[in-house]
């Protein structure tokens, strides 16, 4: 399965656009009435989306450069297009004014990958990308935000996102969690005596994936026996 990480673009698309440019055939310094938009390219989201309102208001309004550039760098900036270019043909009649525009892919599916603690439901509950929705970017930068509050609200403050990643061939969109698996918990200053409690408390807790607040209720869980002069908080190695 090939997989296209998408870090790059989560920081770059905020700084780095596509050239947006105009086909003038007239004059640049005068000005002519837009008679007619019309939106080109593979859209998928009707070409009555609200998205577009701001495209659909430069009908009837005197051509000027620097407001359609601004539009068109706008409707690039939501996230939902790969690219957004413009052009302008004269008529007679005035100005026809054509966007063209590349959206990013319809999402197949979303996996998550490492991610044992919540189900997939929930996960799928919690972040906005859905499958038959085009990626976004500025959306999948929400939705990382989202698991991860999740995860540290509950106590996992482990827990990071290793990648995500879309498969160009599957239109899989990939969340891959590191949630902050214990290999080892060690104790310190125990006593023989003193072991056999220490390891039943242990086993009444799962210490498979580290959670503040599961340690912080085992160390009052312990200070409670009346059997230990100080317990330290948990410390991570």
């Amino acid at each position: 399965m090939n997989f296209k990480p998408l870090f790059v673009a989560l920081i770059c698309s905020a700084f780095l656009m596509p050239p947006i440019w105009g086909s003038v055939a007239i004059t640049p310094n005068k000005k002519f009435l837009i008679k007619t938009v019309l939106l080109k390219g593979n859209i998928r989201l009707h070409k009555s989306n609200q998205l577009f309102s701001a495209l659909h208001k430069q009908k009837k309004h005197l051509y000027d450069p620097k407001t359609i550039e601004a539009t068109c760098k706008s409707l690039y900036r939501t996230g939902f297009f790969e690219s957004v270019s413009y052009k302008i043909n004269r008529t007679d009649k005035g100005i026809t004014l054509i966007v063209t525009v590349i959206e990013n892919p319809v999402i197949a599916k979303v996996t998550f990958k490492n991610c044992t603690i919540y189900s997939p439901q929930k996960l799928q509950e919690t972040i906005q990308s859905r499958p038959t929705q085009l990626l976004n970017y500025k959306i999948i930068q929400s939705d990382i935000s989202a698991l991860k509050n999740l995860y540290k609200n509950n106590g996992f403050t482990q827990f990071t996102m290793e990648t995500v990643d879309f498969s160009d061939e599957t239109k899989y969109l990939q969340f891959q969690c590191i949630e902050g698996a214990i290999k080892e918990r060690r104790t310190h200053g125990l006593s023989e005596k003193n072991k056999t409690l220490v390891e039943r408390e242990f086993n009444r807790f799962d210490f498979s994936t580290f959670n503040l607040y599961e340690d912080h209720r085992l160390r009052a869980t312990f200070i409670s026996t009346d059997f230990f002069s100080t317990v330290s908080y948990p410390k991570l190695s």
